[in-house]
């Protein structure tokens, strides 16, 4: 009887073991701006809709003059969007507030590889906050860029 009882524990065990997860299991890693960067194409530009280089919004070797129209690389509900970016273009590229390059601009340096996250201060020449509010982007020469994203 005793045997019988043992078995039955075991089975019960191993039972749940079976339908609990172990708590150990981990979900698998995110991509972040490293690994985007990494293996972003020469060239381009990326933008995305969450920190972290999450959510990829869409990418650029040109310009755009509006992110909200139905031409070029960004398009439709693109405009106003952005909230982190990966610069692999080797140039200068300034993010402008309005379409057309209007209402205030900021730039990323050729050497700096990503944003991951537009903060508060990170803000148009115009003094508003360029979060979730880029509608045009194009590459420039630096000395043409007075704001820089952090």
């Amino acid at each position: 009887m005793r045997k019988l009882t043992a078995t039955l524990a075991t089975l019960t065990l191993a039972g749940l073991g079976a339908l609990v997860p172990a708590a150990s299991v981990q979900a698998a890693p995110t991509a972040n701006c490293d690994d985007n960067y990494e293996e972003a194409k020469s060239g381009y530009m990326y933008a995305y809709r969450l920190s972290y280089c999450e959510s990829y919004l869409g990418s650029s070797k040109e310009w755009d003059e509006n992110w909200g129209n139905s031409s070029r690389s960004f398009q439709g509900d693109d405009d106003n969007r952005a909230t982190s970016i990966v610069n692999k273009t080797g140039k200068y590229v300034a993010f402008y507030r309005l379409k057309d390059y209007k209402g205030g601009h900021i730039c990323i340096a050729s050497g700096k590889k990503y944003v991951s996250s537009l903060k508060s201060d990170d803000v148009f020449s115009n003094g508003e906050t360029a979060d979730n509010r880029i509608s045009s982007h194009k590459k420039l020469a630096s000395d043409t860029c007075s704001k820089f994203m952090d």
